[in-house]
């Protein structure tokens, strides 16, 4: 399995950010989910784990693997990413405050992100200025 992307990668929201490549005009392959080389990430050399949703907010995107675990990666305002602070991410991390849990659902909005695990919990993380 492979994730693609296009648009807008100024943030790091593809997953794969570099200077040169702020826009992506048509489908490019974002991540090999099986390769090192894809995703440096410390967390985990192996690559991600096989992702089985993705959701786009406005400038970060969400990653749910097969096991019920979350990544995120882009632009962190107001904490969107789920990482407890508001530093951007161009690789994709997971998010250790999901660790443990199943999410089965999630959502990204302009900069907040939601998550709802297999026992119906609602969790939430980022701008919280509209209710």
């Amino acid at each position: 399995r492979a994730v693609y992307g296009w648009g807008s990668a100024a943030c790091g929201q593809l997953g794969r950010w570099r200077p040169h490549e702020a826009f992506r005009p048509l489908p490019t392959l974002v991540a090999a989910v099986s390769s090192a080389e894809a995703f440096p990430c410390p967390a985990r050399r192996g690559g991600l784990p096989k992702i089985a949703a993705v959701c786009a907010g406005a400038h970060h995107s969400l990653l749910l693997t097969q096991d019920g675990a979350v990544w995120s990666c882009g632009k962190g305002t107001a904490g969107a990413l789920g990482h407890g602070g508001r530093a951007d991410s161009a690789a994709p991390r997971a998010i250790s405050a999901l660790k443990g849990l199943r999410v089965v659902a999630m959502a990204a909005g302009q900069a907040h992100s939601a998550f709802v695990s297999e026992d119906g919990a609602l969790f939430t993380c980022g701008a919280c200025a509209n209710g």
